[in-house]
């Protein structure tokens, strides 16, 4: 978050993006006209992990008697636990001296998970200030499901809450900031969380009860909260809508209801929401005709989905093949596609799909510039095509330009574009076929992206490769690539 010089102590802006403020004043920008008379917070975090540096950095300001915030002042102040209900320690850099009055303590964490605690702090005679309440949750040690965004990942703790890391300039992390991380920070919020799903440019979850929240970016309506503004956390979407499952694609959302009906909102100029027209919705909008899926997936500007009878179905963009249904034309209702496959799952990608029917038999369809459908070819299909190499899949996942997948032995294998060294395969070149992640790891399932991909161990210990440009690994670096699995923070 950006503060102006002199920035008023007080004021909505803090709220609103998801910051607490303790104020002493509703003052307007002005010049100090006094020495400094008391200490106010600039900003505290509403939400974080325990044993993790704080998000954002915790800032103090001096203050005159008339609530006017002091462009100078160096004097030291010095941050403390006020309440403690969870018997927590406060560790980092207690004492900082203010630059040009405002103090930052940048690597404050408390060790305990607890709602409730309270910081409190003193200079000299100042004092003490004390801040709003502070949620500190566990530490995300295990991952029991993770869903990979554009450059951003977000991991479901066995705890059913959320983490998320990477990039956040559109609150993509939804942890109250527009600030990266290149570590796990928690979701704002006390959510039970049963799903978490990544796009283009917005997270979702379900919360318990089916409820949907999104939040990120919103550019054309994909939080589908009937707003068309970001939100940096979870924002509640409209309807009133029960979900059984949520997929986030590039800048749609789509959603299963609990009694089988598919509800779409967002982008929508190639039919991306298969309502039968191409007018974006800042709501849930029903699908058009009758079909009742199981399973469903939002790529980037196309989506599918599957019914009980594994019959597959796909609508919206359609220039590479995509739909699957043995032509190149956009369809903005659900077109069959081609094959009489029975699938088991589905993943929509940027421009490709892929699917693991009976039998573990991998099939992809779409764009094969890059390898992505893994036949040993580079030419793409509109109908499906067998993944090489006989082997038995557990999942796939369809990434960018790139595919990933988890045979029911628990190995991990990637195939397609590869200069980020987003395959994990211990390179940056692109294959053709299956090849399998670096490292020997026992995966439950791996997300596929478009510059990274995560994979979360039978162990539910999560690890990601490829580019780091946002933090996106969560290994902790920034502008870094890693060619095979990292462990993320914990």
């Amino acid at each position: 978050m950006h503060f102006r010089h002199r920035a008023p102590l007080c004021g909505l802006a803090f709220l609103a993006a998801g910051l607490s403020a303790s104020c002493s004043s509703s003052s307007t920008d002005a010049l100090a006209t006094g020495p400094a008379d008391h200490l106010a917070f600039l900003a505290v975090p509403k939400h974080v992990a325990a044993g993790a540096a704080m998000v954002p950095a915790i800032t103090v300001t001096l203050a005159d008697a008339a609530g006017h915030a002091l462009s100078t002042g160096t004097d030291p102040v010095t941050i403390a636990i006020d309440s403690n209900p969870a018997a927590g320690t406060l560790t980092g850099t207690l004492t900082v001296n203010a630059v040009a009055g405002t103090a930052t303590f940048s690597d404050l964490q408390i060790n305990n998970a607890g709602v409730g605690y309270k910081l409190k702090v003193t200079s000299g005679t100042l004092g003490p200030a004390i801040s709003d309440s502070i949620a500190v949750s566990p530490p995300m040690s295990t991952v029991a499901s993770f869903a990979a965004g554009y450059t951003w990942t977000c991991a479901r703790t066995p705890a059913s809450t959320l983490f998320c890391w990477g990039h956040n300039s559109g609150g993509e992390g939804g942890n109250g900031t527009k600030t990266n991380s290149a570590s796990p920070v928690p979701v704002s919020g006390s959510y039970t969380w049963s799903q978490v799903t990544a796009g283009g440019s917005q997270t979702c979850g379900l919360a318990s009860g089916g409820v949907a929240y999104c939040w990120g970016h919103d550019y054309f309506g994909e939080l589908g909260d009937n707003k068309n503004t970001p939100s940096d956390t979870p924002s509640l979407v409209s309807g009133g809508l029960t979900f059984s499952a949520l997929s986030a694609g590039g800048a749609h959302t789509c959603g299963i209801t609990t009694g089988g009906a598919t509800y779409c909102w967002g982008y929508n100029a190639t039919g991306d929401l298969g309502t039968g027209d191409t007018v974006a919705s800042l709501v849930p909008r029903l699908m058009a005709g009758s079909h009742v899926f199981t399973q469903i997936s939002a790529g980037q500007h196309h989506s599918c989905g599957i019914t009980a009878a594994g019959a597959a179905w796909c609508w919206g963009s359609n220039a590479n093949g995509e739909l699957g249904d043995s032509t190149r034309t956009n369809s903005d209702t659900a077109v069959l596609v081609k094959g009489g496959h029975t699938f088991l799952s589905i993943s929509a990608g940027g421009t490709h799909v892929c699917g693991v029917a009976t039998g573990g038999v991998g099939y992809c369809w779409g764009l094969d510039n890059d390898g992505e459908l893994g036949d040993n070819t580079t030419t793409q299909s509109s109908v499906p095509v067998a993944v090489s190499g006989g082997l038995t899949w557990a999942t796939l996942s369809a990434g960018g330009a790139l595919t990933c997948g988890v045979t029911t032995g628990g190995v991990g294998y990637c195939w397609g574009h590869n200069s980020e060294g987003q395959l994990g395969i211990g390179s940056t070149t692109g294959v053709k076929v299956p090849t399998a992640v670096a490292g020997g790891l026992v995966f439950g399932a791996i997300d596929a992206s478009n510059i990274h991909s995560c994979g979360v161990t039978t162990a539910q210990v999560a690890y990601c490769w490829g580019a780091s440009t946002e933090g996106q690994l969560g290994d902790g670096t920034v502008g870094t690539t890693r060619t095979s699995p990292t462990a993320v923070l914990p």
